[in-house]
């Protein structure tokens, strides 16, 4: 029994040796291998960008481009780790197209968007090798953007000037039958509640249906927000009647209670409004109205005491 024990034990050591040196073995072996010189295509996607908005492609251009590459295998390999998404990009803009065919060698589009990774490597093929565009002009017409936003503003806050859009309107183009029906292109709807801070955003256009190419996706928006105090600002009235005596106004002067932005609180007096008392809304016998006719932009005016005056002619 004792000999048949040494024997399993022998058996037993051999075998972790037997695994280290097929390990060691396979390690060179692959080494060896990749130290060799491979030739392997590599397929790319083709996409086109910055078309000119006045032109449109009107040609088919290959979806595809398979570039042979040519190097050892230790390049090879981490070549294909890092570029695992593999899109040539045509960007357009960096040629002139002002005529309605242009030109683009794809094998150079590769090489100097790879310039760096292709240090240890060959291109041996690229096929197709170049194309050919055909493009042609594209109507164009100005519509207007419809804002579909709401807002809600915070109590004790409000609007310090006029809400604005920029732009107001934007060019469109595309194949004229595309472009017929469409007179206006509206902004993603959009709601902003409790305001009370300036708001600057951007909304996104809804593109319309069909081949409609937008001079811009996004306008900007600004709803100018601040913080409100009331202020009672006293006001003189008079009045004249063309021909008769002197008019004489009980009381002879008016209050405008308001709603003024903090930040010009100091800035407003009786100048900045205009108040004036009516006769063309006559409320009853011996009675004026007090209208205002001018405010300041960004200032409420909440009310008028008394709203209405009492008068009689002194002759």
């Amino acid at each position: 029994m004792n000999i048949f024990k040494n024997i399993r034990l022998k058996g037993n050591a051999s075998l972790p040796v037997f695994f280290i040196c097929v390990f060691v073995s396979l390690v060179f072996w692959i080494l060896y291998s990749l130290n060799k010189n491979y030739v392997y295509p590599v397929t790319y996607t083709v996409t086109l960008q910055n078309t000119p908005f006045s032109k449109q492609v009107i040609s088919e251009i290959p979806q595809q481009v398979n570039v042979t590459l040519r190097s050892r295998g230790f390049e090879l390999f981490w070549y294909l780790i890092r570029n695992r998404e593999r899109n040539l990009t045509v960007d357009l803009k960096k040629y002139s197209v002002n005529n309605e065919k242009l030109g683009i060698s794809l094998q150079s589009e590769f090489r100097n968007q790879n310039q760096n990774r292709l240090k240890e490597m060959d291109v041996v093929t690229t096929l197709p090798d170049s194309v050919w565009l055909y493009l042609s002009s594209k109507y164009m017409k100005t519509v207007p953007v419809v804002t579909q936003f709401t807002y809600s503003i915070k109590k004790n806050f409000g609007l310090s000037g006029k809400v604005s859009i920029a732009p107001d309107s934007i060019t469109i183009s595309g194949e004229k039958s595309q472009l017929d029906g469409v007179n206006e292109i509206k902004t993603v709807a959009t709601d902003y509640d409790n305001l009370d801070r300036d708001l600057k955003a951007t909304l996104s256009l809804i593109s319309p249906a069909g081949k409609v190419n937008l001079s811009q996706k996004e306008i900007k928006i600004h709803i100018p927000v601040e913080e409100f105090i009331e202020k009672k600002i006293p006001v003189v009235l008079n009045y004249s009647i063309h021909g008769s005596g002197k008019v004489i106004l009980i009381p002879e002067k008016a209050e405008l209670i308001i709603q003024v932005p903090l930040k010009r609180y100091e800035q407003l007096s009786a100048d900045s409004f205009q108040v004036t008392v009516s006769a063309k809304r006559y409320l009853k016998e011996g009675q004026l109205a007090v209208e205002l006719i001018h405010k300041p932009q960004g200032i409420n005016v909440s009310s008028i005491v008394p709203s209405t005056v009492n008068y009689f002619i002194e002759r």
